[in-house]
């Protein structure tokens, strides 16, 4: 350090005399000292900005007089459908509760499995008896109902409609009686999706 200021004292003379005066240095100290806490005061004084209060935009709904809201029935056909998907499933899942899990069938003995088993196919059994008893003649009805509104056009619908004649929908069927539902507008018109 001690070479640095040689230096300084050789080629700039007035900056190292400037330095080297004690009552200048103090005098900048008290200056910049000075000039701070001005800032501080001034900082301190500065006020609040005003709060301002905007009120929410109004947004009015415009009605069409050429396309009045229409209320879907409760019995229209597409609510029917998803309370049939619905009844369907909780079949279904009542029929697989019987079944027991892959931890609980992985430790069976052979003979606990053929129990497992039996217990499972008298459960099916059941499940198919209420079905056909309760819930095959809205099943059939409801299929009618929706190819004669040309929405039963996949391959895989010929399937359900055949099969719910005699068995119980399984879940990727009643899975598509859903999206069927969502192919009808609130009047049971057929609505078609094109890409």
């Amino acid at each position: 350090m001690k070479g640095r200021f040689d230096i300084l004292e050789k080629k700039h003379p007035k900056t190292w005399a400037f330095l080297n005066n004690r009552p200048a240095r103090l005098l900048l100290l008290f200056l910049a000292a000075g000039f701070l806490a001005k800032d501080a005061k001034d900082a301190a004084e500065i006020p609040e900005p005003p709060l301002i209060k905007l009120a929410p935009p109004v947004i009015s709904t415009a009605t069409s007089v050429a396309s009045p809201q229409i209320k879907e029935p409760q019995n229209s056909l597409r609510r029917r459908v998803m309370r049939l998907a619905d009844d369907l499933d909780s079949l279904l899942l009542e029929q697989s509760k019987a079944l027991p899990t892959q931890e609980q069938s992985q430790s069976m003995t052979p003979e606990q499995k053929d129990a497992a088993n039996h217990a499972f196919d008298e459960v099916t059994k059941k499940t198919n008896l209420v079905y056909l008893e309760k819930l095959r003649p809205r099943t059939v009805g409801i299929i009618a109902e929706l190819k004669a509104k040309g929405l039963l056009t996949d391959y895989w619908d010929v399937p359900m409609e055949k099969g719910a004649e005699f068995r119980v929908l399984q879940g990727g069927e009643t899975h598509r009686l859903r999206e069927l539902a969502y192919h009808l507008d609130a009047q049971d018109k057929a609505v078609r999706f094109y890409p």
